[in-house]
């Protein structure tokens, strides 16, 4: 039963890791969207392609096609995102100085309320909501006692 399976099993998986070791190019389009690569780890990319690396010589060694494929893929597209990382490290800014992380200020209050743009250091003039009213005009008290034959207690 597994001799029938195991050949598109193979395909299967061989497939699966073409497209796990072509993920890391999905980083360097966000590293270069953003312009920036310091939100990202180049220790762990240089073990990333160092690890496919290594499973690549072992496919070699053991002449295994499917493993050779997926980790030169995957060795490639690694290679691609660290070097991504390192050049948008290196680039200099409109300073001259190194990149760094520019995070946006919040300045304005979320836009949960459209057009008040007053300053989040003044929390205590935001506009609050009142608390909820009643049909007779006052705060509303405790829930009111269900009629029945077999009354439900509700908790406070």
């Amino acid at each position: 039963m597994l001799d029938q399976v195991a050949p598109a099993l193979g395909a299967v998986v061989t497939g699966y890791g073409v497209v796990a070791g072509a993920s890391s190019l999905l980083q360097a389009r966000r590293m270069l969207r953003r312009g920036t690569s310091s939100d990202v780890s180049l220790a762990f990319l240089g073990l990333y392609v160092a690890g496919y690396a290594l499973w690549l010589l072992y496919g070699l060694a053991i002449g295994s096609l499917p493993l050779i494929l997926v980790d030169v893929v995957g060795m490639l597209c690694g290679a691609v995102t660290l070097g991504a990382a390192v050049l948008l490290r290196r680039r200099p800014g409109r300073d001259g100085e190194a990149l760094r992380i520019r995070r946006p200020v919040a300045l304005h209050r979320p836009p949960s309320i459209p057009g008040d743009v007053r300053p989040i250091a003044n929390l205590s003039a935001w506009p609050r909501r009142a608390p909820a009213r009643s049909r007779s005009g006052t705060a509303p008290g405790p829930r009111p006692r269900p009629r029945g034959r077999h009354p439900v207690r509700i908790s406070p």
